[in-house]
């Protein structure tokens, strides 16, 4: 194909996305039980930001988004932060950065131009933190008084019933490993514990065209269908916490 050719040929327009999380790091200094994306249970181990890069700057080629939420574990405590913060504003074209917190890290943030990428916090407070000037924060959660996802009763998660839920809710989309997941908890169910807890469902990938992934994120209805989606509907039970455990 000439030079010519290729500057006339039509590029395949970036599939639109609302928002997206990346988890950037499992590493978190609470690792609280009631975790979404099961920090207290994973290998306390920041994936490599050349990685973490690479995986953006990849899929930045074939979608685009409004909202980027970064997200863990902790994701502050990654040593790439800043890196990974201006990768996200400079890949996607300066979307909206929303960075998903516990606050305990805000003290030594002073010095990052969260202006600059256009960012800011979310706050899960589990007690009371003080926020340093200059720091943008668009809300705080306070979780003494949400639980996340699950019921702690006397120290031991219980079930949320399936038909108290309704239809599934999430709509968030999540980068981690390369590949796009339809909600956080799927990467964790159908990846890291794939073996313990048998899940038929698959992600999408870089090498799906812009057609496929179209038709990928259409499936979202039909996710109920999923064995991984009984994590959100009817909450895992004791054994298996104590299975996740033992492979941790």
């Amino acid at each position: 194909m000439t030079n010519q050719t290729m500057k006339n040929t039509p590029t395949p327009e970036k599939t639109k996305i609302d928002t997206i999380e990346i988890n950037i790091t499992n590493v978190c200094n609470l690792r609280c039980k009631a975790c979404s994306h099961f920090s207290w249970l994973l290998p306390q181990v920041h994936p490599p930001t050349e990685q973490i890069l690479e995986s953006i700057r990849l899929w930045s080629h074939k979608i685009g988004v409004k909202t980027a939420r970064l997200q863990g574990g902790e994701p502050t405590l990654h040593p790439g932060f800043e890196r990974i913060l201006e990768c996200v504003h400079e890949a996607f074209n300066n979307p909206k950065i929303e960075i998903w917190t516990n606050g305990t890290t805000l003290p030594q943030m002073a010095n990052i131009p969260f202006e600059k990428y256009n960012a800011m916090f979310h706050i899960s407070e589990h007690f009371d933190i003080t926020v340093p000037d200059g720091i943008p924060v668009v809300r705080i959660i306070d979780r003494r008084k949400h639980n996340l996802r699950y019921h702690i009763i006397d120290g031991k998660p219980k079930p949320i019933i399936a038909s108290a839920r309704g239809k599934c809710k999430c709509w968030v989309k999540t980068l981690q490993n390369y590949q796009l997941w339809h909600c956080a908890v799927l990467p964790f169910i159908a990846g890291y514990f794939r073996d313990i807890y048998k899940c038929e469902y698959k992600p999408a990938t870089l090498d799906f065209s812009q057609e496929q992934l179209r038709q990928w994120l259409s499936q979202r209805n039909g996710l109920l269908e999923s064995s991984a989606c009984d994590v959100c509907n009817v909450l895992v039970t004791n054994n298996y916490v104590q299975a996740l455990q033992a492979k941790c």
